[in-house]
């Protein structure tokens, strides 16, 4: 899926916000989070594929830019934990990244692995406390 198939015409709106990330970037280093919100079916899910695959394939051009990482709160919900979903995205991310070091893909799943014990210790604490 790309702009190309865009029957919505976004393609502009990604550009704006791509601007806005430019700018953001040399006053505020560091990761930033970008969140929609609106009714269903109006075009967030695909919105955000289309601009995911072109972020993605801009980072191939320049290894300076901002990676991105899709977390889809609807798909990640079996998780049970919204932290262990934003870790295991960046896990993906790094995984699918060939230029990530072994290093901190290690870590991540370390974190990763860490997070869900504190779940699973969490939730049999409070089952026993019923």
């Amino acid at each position: 899926m790309s702009f190309d198939d865009d029957c919505l015409q976004l393609s502009g709106f990604a550009d704006q916000l791509e601007g806005y990330l430019q700018v953001d970037h040399i006053f505020v280093p560091g990761s930033f989070v970008v969140g929609f919100e609106a009714p269903f079916e109006l075009g967030k899910t695909a919105f955000l594929a289309m601009w995911f695959i072109r972020m993605r394939g801009e980072l191939k051009n320049d290894s300076d830019g901002p990676i991105p990482v899709l977390l889809n709160v609807w798909a990640g919900d079996f998780a049970g934990d919204s932290l262990l979903s934003i870790v295991l995205s960046f896990v993906s991310e790094l995984e699918q990244m060939q230029s990530a070091p072994a290093s901190d893909l290690s870590a991540l799943k370390k974190v990763a692995k860490q997070v869900a014990w504190f779940g699973v210790g969490y939730d049999r604490r409070y089952t026993q406390a019923f």
